[in-house]
């Protein structure tokens, strides 16, 4: 089909949810360089001229609800690849996973966060002190952080601590649970 500089990705590490799909590529003679069964996609080495083969395999393979993107990246690792991402009932559901509790002591480590920010105006007298400071939570900007900083070291290791980890409680939602109850380590400041 195309050249690529990614090797086809071995058998045995593949996710088994996302199995039938890699294997439905191949078999249409598809060089698949990578997969991920938690958000179902897997990509195919290819040419850019190679996409319309590429939905056409996937609607002949009765395939309804997918996208297919095209990266060429060139630099230490290069590849070009098409990403074919699965929708509908065969979406990526980016589990199992587990909730992680990190302690980080800033005594030890005073920590800096370099965050992208849009470029705004605030209209109603708000500033940038008091948007970070206390208007907003962290969790409104932490997805923005592009470095963390400790002590001049711009690529700081060892700061945070392992506390625990333990699967999510049943009716789990991301962002609006009571995470006291899941680590009563944070209330009680104590680690197991």
């Amino acid at each position: 089909m195309a050249d690529c500089f990614a090797g086809q990705i071995a058998w045995d590490e593949i996710e088994p949810r996302i199995r039938p799909h890699v294997k439905f590529l191949r078999d249409a003679g598809w060089k698949t360089t990578g997969s991920c069964g938690h958000d179902m996609w897997v990509t195919i080495a290819c040419r850019p001229e190679d996409m319309p083969a590429v939905e056409r395999t996937l609607g002949d393979g009765g395939y309804k609800d997918f996208e297919v993107t095209y990266t060429v990246h060139e630099g230490f690792h290069r590849y070009r690849d098409a990403r074919v991402k699965f929708g509908g009932a065969l979406a990526g559901d980016a589990k199992p996973f587990d909730l992680v509790l990190l302690r980080v002591d800033p005594e030890s480590h005073p920590l800096y966060f370099v965050v992208e920010a849009r470029r705004f105006t605030f209209s109603d007298g708000l500033n940038e002190p008091y948007f970070y400071d206390e208007g907003t939570c962290p969790t409104n900007w932490t997805c923005d952080i592009v470095a963390v900083v400790s002590r001049g070291d711009e690529d700081p290791h060892g700061f945070a601590t392992f506390v625990v980890k333990r699967g999510p409680p049943e009716g789990y939602e991301s962002g609006d649970a009571d995470y006291g109850a899941i680590f009563p380590e944070i209330e009680s400041g104590d680690d197991p």
